[in-house]
């Protein structure tokens, strides 16, 4: 009988680093600096707000800051709000609150609570009429150095065990930069693609982009 080969064991790997990570998760392999928001939402009226389009970071922020409240409600706002409801918590965590409609925002934000708010667009002005004080953080403008502590967080997460595991180089991650800009999500992707073909333990070079992503 032929012995069962795992996935990804060949490269020292659990799975595919740079799939869907789940989301509780996420928090502890994001490469975002959130830390001084933690003390200023453990009191009421004050809201972190970030601002970017996807596949920016707003997400990844959001659950990194969570991370450090677990206990507070994590929502994600669908698209078709309508009779969407914010929990009633002295702090939340509303991710796409773009969706939320005009009353629905009224309703949510008041100066009694705290948030923390992924969105689109800025919602400001909803901020100043509930007398929240406020912070926006535009989110984006990825470099090389974050990139590479997200590859080699991404790495040590799926590592099966010690030993040498693939490594992406510095040319690599500098022509997917050029490729992508700042939308780490599409760069994730594109390793995702170079890391299911991959037949061996080796450095990623340029060459092996090829297509992908």
């Amino acid at each position: 009988m032929t012995p069962l080969q795992l996935p990804f064991a060949h490269l020292n790997l659990r799975r595919n680093p740079f799939g869907e990570v789940p989301p509780e998760e996420r928090g502890r392999l994001a490469v975002v600096d959130v830390e001084r928001f933690v003390p200023k939402l453990a009191a009421p009226g004050f809201v972190v707000e970030f601002v970017g389009d996807c596949g920016r970071g707003k997400t990844t922020h959001l659950r990194a800051l969570w991370d450090r409240s677990p206990n507070a409600p994590f929502v994600k706002v669908p698209e078709k709000a309508r009779g969407f409801d914010v929990p009633d918590a002295p702090l939340v965590f509303v991710d796409e609150a773009q969706f939320l409609g005009r009353w629905q925002r009224r309703r949510t934000f008041r100066g009694e609570r705290s948030f923390a708010v992924g969105t689109h667009e800025s919602l400001a002005k909803v901020y100043e009429r509930a007398g929240l004080d406020w912070i926006m953080i535009e989110v984006g403008g990825v470099d090389a150095e974050r990139v590479r502590q997200m590859i080699e967080r991404r790495l040590e997460w799926a590592r099966r065990e010690p030993g040498p595991l693939p490594q992406v180089t510095n040319a690599a991650i500098a022509a997917m930069l050029e490729r992508h800009g700042d939308d780490l999500r599409a760069i994730e992707h594109h390793l995702y693609e170079v890391f299911q073909r991959l037949e061996e333990i080796r450095d990623v070079e340029v060459h092996h982009l090829g297509r992908a992503g």
